[in-house]
C-alpha cells in the first residue's frame, strides 16, 4: 500500500470541515474561512460533560469592547463571530483542552474538570 493511499484512507476515516464567520453588527462586513480538521478541541472547563463542551462550540461570541474586530475599510468594530461544522469525520477524534490562558498573568494553568 503506497503513503499516498495509507494517507487517503485516513483522510476520508478523520477529515472534516468548518467555517469561520465574523459579521460585524454595525456595518456591512463580513469574513468567511473554511479550514479542514482531523480533530475537534473543546474546552473542558465550563462544561460538565463532552455533549455540552461540543454545544458550546457552535455558541456565538461576541467580540466587543477590548475585543472588538478590526476591519480594514472601517476600523475596530462589534461583531458576532461562529463555528459552524460543515462536513463531520466518519470517525470523531477529539481533543480535551487541558490547559487555559490567563491573560492577565500571562501564563497557562491547568483545568481542573
Amino acid at each position: 500500500m503506497s503513503e499516498d493511499s495509507k494517507s487517503s484512507k485516513i483522510t476520508s476515516l478523520f477529515l472534516g470541515e468548518y467555517e469561520h464567520l465574523i459579521s460585524c453588527e454595525n456595518v456591512p462586513v463580513e469574513s468567511r474561512k473554511v479550514e479542514k480538521t482531523l480533530e475537534i478541541s473543546v474546552e473542558v472547563d465550563a462544561a460538565s460533560n463532552l455533549t455540552d463542551a461540543l454545544r458550546r462550540l457552535t455558541l456565538p461570541e461576541y467580540l466587543r469592547g477590548e475585543n472588538q474586530y478590526r476591519t480594514k475599510e472601517h476600523g475596530l468594530q462589534d461583531a458576532v463571530k461562529s463555528v459552524q461544522y460543515i462536513k463531520y469525520p466518519a470517525s470523531l477524534f477529539i481533543h480535551l483542552k487541558r490547559f487555559a490562558y490567563n491573560p492577565r498573568t500571562d501564563a497557562l494553568s491547568k483545568v481542573c474538570a
